[in-house]
């Protein structure tokens, strides 16, 4: 559990606010008349020493990806702790959180490393312009050339690929 916070509504029925006590029937209409900044679940959660299991955007971490409010301590790699901002807006997926927060970036790369998995591409083909070559958009020996950047083409096949390429031996179109 996250323990009670200061900003929480604290049962049965009180607000923990500093300022005195004033009594609510539940938790909800307590997070409603006084934390009404917070995101309903959130503030429900925190009042009872609980996560969400919802995704936000951590402005804190690095990469372009979502944090889950769940306890880091858990076995679920996508756990980061509650969010420091408790005005967040709260997800409840990784996938609608980046597309809402990190419209801009690779949506698959930010689902997987949202959810805690290594984005190991995907699987297309694109011109690797140093040497004129295709490659996989995937991490490890060739053809993989690494990983492509959002703003890179990327074609469905080696031979998509490879067409693009006219000037290059078909025979020596991917990296080896």
């Amino acid at each position: 559990t996250v323990g009670t916070p200061s900003a929480a509504c604290v049962s049965p029925g009180g607000v923990a606010d500093g300022n005195g006590e004033t009594l609510f029937d539940t938790a909800a209409l307590c997070c409603a008349k006084k934390f009404s900044f917070m995101d309903g679940d959130l503030c429900e959660a925190r009042s009872v020493g609980n996560y969400t299991n919802l995704y936000y955007m951590d402005y804190t971490t690095e990469g372009d990806k979502c944090t889950k409010d769940c306890d880091p301590a858990s076995a679920d790699p996508a756990c980061g702790g509650s969010p420091g901002d408790l005005s967040v807006k709260l997800f409840a997926d990784a996938t609608s959180c980046c597309s809402e927060k990190l419209g801009w970036a690779d949506q698959a790369q930010c689902v997987a490393e949202s959810n805690g998995v290594a984005y190991n591409g995907t699987e297309s083909y694109y011109i690797d312009w140093s040497v004129t070559k295709c490659a996989k958009d995937c991490e490890g020996a060739a053809p993989c050339g690494g990983l492509a950047d959002k703003w890179m083409t990327t074609y469905a096949s080696a031979a998509d690929c490879c067409a693009v390429l006219k000037w290059v031996d078909p025979n020596e179109c991917l990296i080896a």
